[in-house]
């Protein structure tokens, strides 16, 4: 592959697959190429892990994210968002939330909505209320 969207693409192909071990090897490949994970690989790979409901890989894609020195954008806080239920422990749900408010970039319309719909399906109007208060603050 010639770049880094070229390998993202591939990525994609494979987790959809469910292919994980070429998906292990590819993000191998792709540093050992000079195309370290970016924010899209990882926010693949989290997206992933959501999906199957993996909450253990989850936080271990966002610990590796860091580690890369990347930090979390409105995708994966969104992303993030969609693994919450009324299951969740409190400790994912404050992860999250502080993830959200620690967030560099403004709070777009998507990332507002996933949050105000995580809020209302883990029944937490409390901390919805607390969320809407904090952005009228922001501007």
């Amino acid at each position: 592959y010639v770049d880094i969207v070229s390998y993202n693409t591939m990525l994609k192909a494979y987790l959809a697959s469910n292919r994980m071990k070429e998906v292990r090897a590819l993000v191998k490949e792709m540093s050992a190429r000079g195309f370290p994970a970016n924010k899209v690989t990882y926010n693949e790979l989290l997206n992933a892990k959501v999906a199957s409901r993996d909450r253990q890989g989850m936080w271990a894609i966002v610990d590796e994210m860091h580690g890369a020195g990347l930090k979390v954008n409105s995708i994966t806080c969104s992303i993030l968002l969609k693994s919450l239920s009324e299951r969740s422990g409190e400790s994912d749900v404050a992860h999250v939330m502080a993830l959200v408010d620690d967030l560099e970039e403004s709070i777009d319309e998507v990332l507002f909505s996933s949050t105000v719909e995580a809020c209302i399906r883990i029944k937490q109007l409390g901390m919805l209320s607390q969320f809407i208060d904090a952005q009228k603050s922001k501007g």
